[in-house]
């Protein structure tokens, strides 16, 4: 009998161990959930705030489409040396006597692009800023190696500052065009 009492009194111990250890799978298996979803949910966070982002860039991209922009490009006449005569082609920014005339302080993009008529030449050409102040301040260098060029720049202009080129060999370029778009960052 008395091993009868031990056997009851160890089923009982079992029992309790068992019910320990169940309630302890149940608990770690809800931490597990839990921290699933948090991940879940973490992972939605971020891809919704890449989508944000990507709102945003659109927006300032239709901002500076939208907004102050000119496209320039040299008339045929004035491919000598020194400054090169702009013509507007499209825009609202004015050109005047070869030369961009920004209407109003902030951050502008400047995009210059053009192409050699010869590969095998170099030539260099220099974005300047000129203003009654400061008069010639440079704003890009530009050594071309190569058939084309193609250079981005950002910079903070003011009212009534003349954006111009100019180039150190005559004759080279077949097209040659400056885009300078105005970047409204209250959006």
């Amino acid at each position: 009998m008395e091993g009868n009492t031990v056997t009851v009194c160890d089923c009982r111990d079992l029992h309790k161990k068992n019910n320990c250890r169940n309630r302890l799978l149940f608990i770690s298996a809800v931490i597990q959930w839990m921290l699933m979803i948090v991940c879940i949910a973490c992972i939605a966070i971020i891809f919704h705030s890449t989508d944000t982002e990507k709102k945003k860039i659109e927006t300032y991209v239709q901002t500076i489409q939208k907004k102050t922009f000119v496209s320039a490009e040299i008339e045929p006449d004035t491919y000598n040396i020194g400054k090169l005569n702009l013509k507007q082609r499209s825009g609202n920014l004015n050109v005047t006597n070869g030369s961009v005339i920004i209407a109003a302080d902030g951050l502008y993009l400047v995009h210059l692009e053009g192409y050699l008529r010869d590969k095998n030449n170099n030539n260099t050409v220099t974005v300047w800023k000129w203003n009654e102040e400061e008069n010639k301040t440079l704003l890009m260098t530009e050594s071309i190696n190569g058939h084309c060029i193609r250079t981005v720049l950002v910079k903070e202009l003011m009212q009534k500052d003349k954006i111009y080129i100019e180039k150190e060999r005559p004759d080279l370029f077949s097209n040659f065009s400056l885009f300078v778009y105005g970047i409204d960052l209250k959006c």
